[in-house]
């Protein structure tokens, strides 16, 4: 997990688990200021996971993705750091390039901004590709939205969601944006599943103010009109998707937020299919 208490001093703690349902804090790492998310993945191929983690930097100055590889035993060594010039908030892995080593995308809030870094083999990643997305993005989804066996982008901004599509070398086309407004709010995390069971990827949106966003897809990576998720309590800042009672369709879990932008609760929403 990562933390930041606005004092520029961020941290990752790793909290191992013992097979029962509880964990033990096994180490922690100073990152930049206004650290705020993580993505893990084997980026240098020994077997170990390891861990890539945003810096926001400060007023838009000294954002950094850092990467600590795993030894293995749960600790990780010193991390390699990759300097950006915008407010990171998001990051997503996946192998976009059909190389079998997992890449790196991550997103700047405060800009239209999204870049992709691309694993050299050995867990380095100097090869980076900026490409307009939403203004604000703040959340990435990874997914084939055209079943060619290449994966695509879903950026989630302030007001609308980026769509780009993959050329299966790492490369992508130019964002199409989709609204997402449904009511008063900026747009946050973005999750990609099947909703409906059509075989096709749509979209949902959580946004921070009023109901969040779904956008059914059409099968070859365009989506339709955003309609609105309803729940008894305000919006929020995340979400998730999983088959929680296991019938087979993806269902959703989002957090709502109190006073102070505070987590007030989580609603679980039971896909009705």
């Amino acid at each position: 997990m990562v933390e930041s208490g606005g004092t520029g001093d961020g941290a990752l703690a790793i909290f191992l688990g013992d097979g029962k349902g509880d964990f033990r804090k096994s180490a922690r790492y100073k990152l930049g200021p206004a650290s705020g998310a993580v993505a893990v993945a084997d980026f240098n191929g020994d077997g170990h996971l390891d861990i890539a983690a945003t810096n926001a930097g400060v007023n838009g100055v000294g954002g950094s993705v850092m990467v600590f590889f795993g030894m293995g035993n749960g600790k990780f060594h010193a991390p390699a750091v990759y300097k950006f010039n915008g407010y990171l908030d998001a990051i997503a892995t996946a192998d976009l390039n059909g190389d079998h080593h997992p890449d790196i995308v991550a997103a700047a809030d405060g800009s239209s901004n999204v870049t992709v870094l691309m694993n050299d083999g050995r867990g380095g990643f100097k090869s980076q590709r900026t490409y307009s997305a939403a203004q604000g993005a703040d959340g990435i989804a990874i997914a084939d939205f055209r079943h060619n066996g290449i994966l695509d982008l879903a950026v989630s901004g302030s007001h609308a969601v980026a769509v780009l599509l993959g050329n299966g070398d790492g490369t992508f086309g130019t964002a199409i944006l989709y609204s997402t407004d449904v009511g008063n709010g900026d747009a946050f995390a973005v999750v990609a599943a099947d909703f409906r069971g059509d075989g096709k990827l749509d979209l949902a949106v959580e946004r921070d103010n009023g109901p969040s966003a779904l956008l059914y897809g059409n099968g070859d990576g365009t989506f339709q009109a955003a309609i609105p998720i309803k729940t008894r309590e305000n919006g929020g800042f995340s979400l998730t998707v999983g088959d929680f009672n296991k019938d087979g369709f993806p269902d959703l879990a989002m957090d709502a937020l109190g006073s102070g932008d505070r987590v007030k609760s989580v609603a679980v929403l039971i896909n009705a299919h």
